[in-house]
């Protein structure tokens, strides 16, 4: 009888697309030939699963230590987050333990990726086998082609188990703590075309400024490339520290010194907890967007007023020719109200031509559309 090893690669490779990254990880350890075959299925896409109880994320993390180049096809990740419930045992999972080999690989990966990429409290956490979230930011050291990243809903709840492995900064998480910056990113950050992440709403509450502190969406914002950018739960404070995102600019002068507009061209940020200049910030940072829809926690809103609003949404449409009214969602009102208020405000978009006729609304909206038509021709002339 022929062994499994005599059989044609084509066979082999059926064989090995049914099973799991486990059963893979230890059949690359038997022979050159199945290392050989298991390199060869694709691996487009993978899901990782944070906290669940069968180890898998810790399991899909050994798979890249053993074959690192596998990574790089991977060009779309999706995350789940399936957090230990205490009061049910089926979500419980028992702490990971890394080999010898597992250690002696990561040792090896020091000098070229952990210390480069990795803060030293990540690399604890890793090494630590509680939090699997810890994970992420190594496993996108390997995704080097990643073009999509959805983190999911993450929850506002911290198992107590896992808290001395989760980071010590308020609202963060591994990712955000290692995502990088212009010119030192993670490698599966560095070619990213879609971005989405949320925090889960039951997070928002009382009169704390909870959310996903905003300095960690600047990075994602001016990734090369980066075209459509999904995010919940975003939130600056101005009456601690002044957290604003001009504020966070300022921290991170060198990093962002000289970076070019961002290349977003979908922006969605829902349930936010920002101020107009917040928003006139980003705003200043983009040039591409096409497409804008913006929600805000109205029971947290830090706007006052739809005036405000109106004021960030007049210096988008400043900053990106291509970005029409029908392609404008903010807060889930009618255009016109944004436009009523346009008018209200006076804006003067002829620039000082006629700057002191009084017009109708309905000629405001003819000024408004010819201004938007010719900023889309000057753009395509370009």
């Amino acid at each position: 009888m022929a062994t499994i090893t005599a059989l044609p690669t084509e066979v082999l490779l059926e064989v090995f697309e049914l099973l799991d990254i486990e059963s893979l990880t230890n059949a690359k350890t038997v022979c050159k030939q199945f290392r050989a075959v298991i390199r060869m299925i694709p691996l487009r896409s993978y899901t990782l699963r944070i906290d669940e109880p069968k180890h898998s994320m810790w399991k899909f993390t050994r798979f890249l230590l053993s074959d690192p180049k596998a990574g790089s096809q991977i060009t779309d990740l999706t995350v789940e987050w399936c957090r230990r419930e205490p009061d049910d045992p089926d979500t419980w999972t028992d702490k990971w333990e890394w080999t010898e080999k597992d250690l002696g690989i990561m040792k090896g990966l020091e000098e070229t990726v952990i210390d480069k990429y990795l803060t030293p409290e990540t690399y604890v956490a890793i090494k630590g086998g509680v939090n699997s979230e810890a994970l992420l930011p190594l496993i996108l050291c390997f995704t080097e082609n990643l073009g999509s990243l959805d983190l999911g809903d993450v929850g506002g709840g911290v198992p107590t188990i896992i808290l001395p492995h989760i980071p010590s900064e308020q609202f963060r998480t591994w990712f955000h703590l290692n995502t990088g910056y212009p010119g030192n990113y993670l490698p599966g950050l560095s070619r990213l075309k879609k971005f989405n992440h949320h925090l889960n709403g039951d997070a928002l509450v009382a009169e704390y400024k909870w959310g996903w502190r905003a300095d960690y969406f600047l990075p994602i914002l001016f990734i090369p490339g980066i075209e459509e950018i999904t995010i919940g739960g975003c939130a600056t404070d101005e009456e601690v520290d002044g957290y604003t995102l001009k504020t966070i600019m300022g921290w991170y002068e060198e990093q962002f010194k000289g970076v070019p507009p961002s290349t977003v061209r979908k922006l969605v940020i829902r349930d936010a907890r920002m101020y107009e200049k917040d928003y006139e910030l980003i705003a200043d940072y983009t040039c591409c967007l096409e497409k804008l829809h913006i929600s805000y926690n109205d029971t947290f809103t830090e706007l006052e007023s739809y005036y405000d609003m109106a004021d960030a949404i007049y210096v988008f449409f400043e900053n990106n020719p291509k970005l029409r009214m029908d392609n404008l969602y903010v807060d889930g009102r009618p255009n016109e109200v944004w436009l009523k208020i346009f008018h209200d405000r006076d804006y003067d978009l002829l620039r000082g031509e006629d700057e002191y006729r009084e017009r109708t609304y309905e000629e405001f909206v003819e000024e408004f559309e010819a201004w938007s038509q010719r900023r889309t021709l000057q753009d395509g002339a370009k």
